[in-house]
């Protein structure tokens, strides 16, 4: 009987203490989250990657915080539905949700309400919701993150990844600036972060030029296009290259243009911009006739009034850079030659992990000024120019020698980088002429 009444009671205490825990421990309920993507001014973008996942915060209905959850996604009908997020009965309050690809890039973000965005939403950050029995679904309006949309736009301190950008496939058909043949042409699309570039088809017999530019992303662009003459490694070619900014949306189809002017196709009406042409000189650099590898190029204006040098190298050896440009007043059959005036400038690398180095791209606009402007009230009808590159070794050199012949019977001076008549002696004679 003892032995009953004993079981009896572990039972009882059993069930009792069964009851409490029930009574303590909270219900638990479950959440999904799906969004509705709503439009700004610029409409809605065209997104070539899928969503992957979610991060959010919510707030309890007793102050703590539950940061940086993620919860991937997964198609449901025309949206997404996120996998269930358990969460104890009662009020919450979301107050961050952002949407990543698979790249942990931001595609669309809530904003928070009184944030610069805000305004287009129905109902911004935070969003309350209540967790019960029942399963419940929140779906917040959501903005596509733009590229060069900052996290404060939307009320954020940061996304936690990077922004996403938004890219398309451009078709290229792009018009001669002249109807005169050309060897080939490349277009550069440039912004702050990047450079694209892309060789185009010629077609000397419709004077039209075209390409495809893929995976280029939205916003605005510096775009070049260079047409080149008569192309041989180390001696002059002509190029013609016009510029223009264009802003590229998400929606772009074709980048068009005609001699002067360049429109974006998008489906919304277009704005032409003018193309600003401008003529340079252009080589092509080889260390050697036989070498199969070039080293850089460099580019001189047509007018030589203009100040304007640009050298451009591809590999890291370079450590020195000499530039500069003479004025004369030579007789038409060059038995004379008087000197009027002139500027140079030197440049030296810059500390590397074995050695000096130049930057890679050296462009000039105002050292040559100076001494451009000494002679405007002179007469002057020749103009030549050096350009010289070493390297870390005696056999890197790159040397350009190049003629600007005004003259009105004579054509113009062959030239090329490969001098042979500047030696050292005649090197350092010129740059006593010019650097004091």
């Amino acid at each position: 009987m003892k032995t009953f009444m004993k079981i009896a009671l572990c039972v009882l205490f059993i069930s009792f203490s069964c009851q409490q825990e029930e009574k303590m421990a909270p219900k638990i309920g479950t959440a999904t989250f799906s969004l509705v993507e709503k439009e700004r001014i610029n409409g809605r973008a065209e997104h070539t990657t899928a969503p992957a996942f979610i991060q959010l915060t919510i707030l309890e209905n007793n102050g703590s915080k539950r940061e940086e959850i993620m919860l991937n996604l997964f198609p449901f009908g025309a949206s997404y539905l996120s996998e269930n997020l358990e969460l104890p009965m009662g009020s919450y309050e979301l107050t961050q949700f952002v949407v990543f690809d698979t790249s942990n890039r931001a595609m669309y973000a809530t904003p928070h309400a009184g944030s610069e965005l805000s305004k287009y939403v129905v109902d911004p950050l935070p969003i309350e919701f209540i967790i019960g029995n029942e399963e419940t679904q929140i779906t917040p309006h959501v903005l596509s993150v733009e590229p060069t949309d900052s996290p404060q736009l939307f009320g954020y301190f940061s996304f936690g990844f990077d922004v996403v950008p938004r890219v398309t496939n451009l078709n290229l058909e792009v018009h001669y600036p002249d109807t005169i043949t050309y060897d080939s042409a490349y277009i550069v699309f440039r912004n702050p972060e990047t450079e694209i570039k892309q060789k185009l088809n010629l077609n000397n017999s419709t004077y039209v030029a075209r390409g495809v530019v893929a995976n280029i992303p939205s916003g605005n662009w510096n775009i070049s296009t260079s047409f080149f003459s008569t192309i041989r490694r180390n001696y002059q070619s002509l190029e013609k290259s016009g510029v223009v900014d264009l802003d590229i949306t998400t929606a772009a189809t074709d980048l068009i243009s005609t001699a002067n002017f360049a429109f974006i196709k998008d489906g919304d009406d277009p704005t032409s911009k003018s193309i600003r042409w401008t003529e340079y000189y252009y080589y092509q650099l080889f260390l050697t006739s036989a070498s199969n590898t070039p080293e850089g190029f460099v580019r001189l204006p047509k007018d030589p009034t203009n100040p304007f040098i640009e050298i451009r190298t591809f590999r890291q050896k370079w450590i020195y850079a000499y530039v500069d440009r003479s004025f004369y007043n030579s007789s038409p059959d060059g038995t004379s030659k008087h000197y009027q005036g002139g500027g140079a400038f030197e440049i030296y690398g810059k500390y590397g992990n074995t050695y000096d180095k130049l930057d890679v791209d050296i462009i000039d606009t105002t050292s040559l000024a100076p001494g451009i402007l000494s002679v405007s009230s002179k007469l002057w009808n020749l103009v030549d120019c050096v350009v010289l590159v070493e390297g870390v070794t005696t056999d890197q050199e790159l040397l350009i020698y190049h003629v600007w012949d005004l003259r009105a019977s004579s054509g113009r001076v062959g030239s090329k980088s490969e001098a042979a008549n500047w030696g050292k002696l005649e090197m350092e004679k010129r740059k006593r002429l010019h650097l004091h």
